[in-house]
């Protein structure tokens, strides 16, 4: 018997608990790195790491076209596990590609680049973790998800800090970060990942070992339908690292490292926000795809609600004790309450962007979060330039919740438009699996699944 007809998809109180300890402890020893890189090593070694994510991190959201949400809201398996796999076997090595080309054109210098690349190095890892993640998704196992992410963190973490210790060097704390994702990613994702594809009754069943589907006309449907979720993933980095680059083209690495510091509880949550979709999307995705427009509004908002709830506390918390907590994690010079709680703000904007997208994603319509996302982007980039020369960080801040904010503007205009136009419930059942009505159009008459012989020779 598969693993998947043993164990069936778990509530959405299980998956957002696992989720919750999941990121708690990823995002903490992803804090922990930048803590260390402080406090046992040096302002170059944080400027170079700080400067390596920068670059990298808006490549590589490209490449990944964040595929593990289609992947999550593929309530109808359009496409089958070994296409989403082929797909990124072609953009995250592209990725690869343009990252050291850039990398020759701002000449940044030997050491600089090495490191540069050995975070485009993990970045390759973790492309091949959110297409596990996607999977684990769509079966609403986030309990596997969050212990691929728990290893991940806990193992990265271990070798990041043993290596730096041993070595001194930046290069060799990264080579042992990825060496534990490494093993997690052999040992655990894949056979784990592998397992509940193999126990779909689709005709997208796969065996053991992992195996792409290569057939040109599919993976450019496939490519054009995620382009659009590439581009607002490009341009939701941007947002994050617009005022990074501003601060370090006016004030310096210096101070590039004290404000991506203070700020990288932004970064924090968006990992935290981004799973927590992912516990919710799969079930949003049903409620759309069955005509229960008021199940999917009423998840959406109790989530909504939940969240902006924390932001306010947190930035309570900051204001008052911001100074003392900033000075005890990192040491004086990083005392900035004011960055901090606007940081804090601007990320509970984002939160809520990230969860009114999810709706959005739900629906299959990828076009409005492209619009969303780039509006935030040149938000913060027009903001960011006309505050930042004159109130500094605090202003690189402002620019950040700015971007923010428009982007949460636009998303809630995208996300009432869609449940306004969209028929009311037909399903006064409590059944959630059951299939759409015949008059709702299909992804799939769209874009038409193989049969098993395409399947088999492809």
């Amino acid at each position: 018997m598969t693993e998947n007809a043993v164990t069936p998809p778990r509530s959405i109180r299980s998956n957002a608990i696992w989720t919750f300890a999941a990121n708690a402890v990823f995002s903490g020893t992803r804090w922990l790195i930048i803590v260390v890189l402080v406090r046992w090593g040096s302002a170059e070694l944080v400027g170079q790491y700080v400067l390596g994510l920068a670059i990298t991190q808006p490549i590589f959201m490209l490449a990944g076209m964040d595929m593990s949400s289609a992947q999550a809201t593929d309530a109808r398996r359009d496409f089958s596990f070994r296409e989403y796999a082929a797909l990124r076997s072609i953009t995250v090595p592209l990725a690869v590609a343009v990252t050291a080309g850039l990398l020759f054109f701002l000449d940044l210098g030997g050491p600089t680049s090495l490191v540069v690349m050995l975070i485009a190095g993990t970045k390759v890892i973790g492309a091949a973790d959110m297409l596990y993640f996607g999977v684990f998704s769509q079966h609403e196992r986030l309990d596997k998800a969050g212990i691929t992410m728990i290893l991940r963190g806990v193992l990265g973490l271990a070798g990041f800090v043993g290596l730096l210790i041993v070595t001194g060097s930046l290069a060799w704390a990264l080579v042992g970060m990825a060496t534990g994702w490494i093993l997690v990613l052999a040992l655990y994702a894949a056979p784990r990942s592998a397992a509940l594809v193999a126990g779909e009754r689709h005709d997208n069943v796969i065996e053991l070992p992992l195996r792409v589907i290569w057939s040109g006309s599919r993976l450019r449907r496939l490519a054009w339908l995620m382009l659009p979720l590439g581009i607002a993933a490009l341009l939701s980095s941007l947002t994050y690292n617009i005022p990074r680059y501003v601060v370090q083209a006016i004030m310096g690495n210096d101070q590039l490292g004290v404000f991506a510091a203070v700020a990288y509880i932004v970064q924090l949550v968006q990992l935290f926000a981004k799973s927590f979709r992912h516990a919710t999307a799969p079930r949003l995705a049903k409620y759309y795809a069955t005509n229960k427009v008021k199940a999917f509004s009423s998840l959406l908002v109790r989530v909504l609600l939940g969240f902006a709830a924390m932001s306010v506390v947190g930035v309570l918390l900051a204001l008052f004790a911001g100074n003392w907590f900033l000075t005890l994690l990192y040491g004086p010079e990083y005392a900035e309450a004011g960055v901090l709680a606007i940081a804090i703000a601007a990320s509970g904007l984002l939160t809520v962007t990230t969860f009114m997208n999810a709706g959005v994603l739900a629906t299959r319509r990828f076009g409005p979060v492209l619009v969303t996302r780039a509006i935030g982007a040149l938000s913060a980039l027009l903001s960011g330039l006309w505050m930042v020369p004159t109130q500094g960080l605090v202003g690189a801040a402002w620019s950040l919740l700015i971007g923010y904010a428009a982007s949460t503007l636009s998303a809630a205009w995208f996300l009432r438009s869609t449940i306004a136009s969209h028929k009311p419930d037909l399903d006064t059942g409590d059944s959630e699996d059951r299939r759409p009505p015949p008059h709702v159009e299909s992804p799939s008459h769209v874009i038409p699944m193989p049969s098993r012989a395409e399947l088999e020779t492809t």
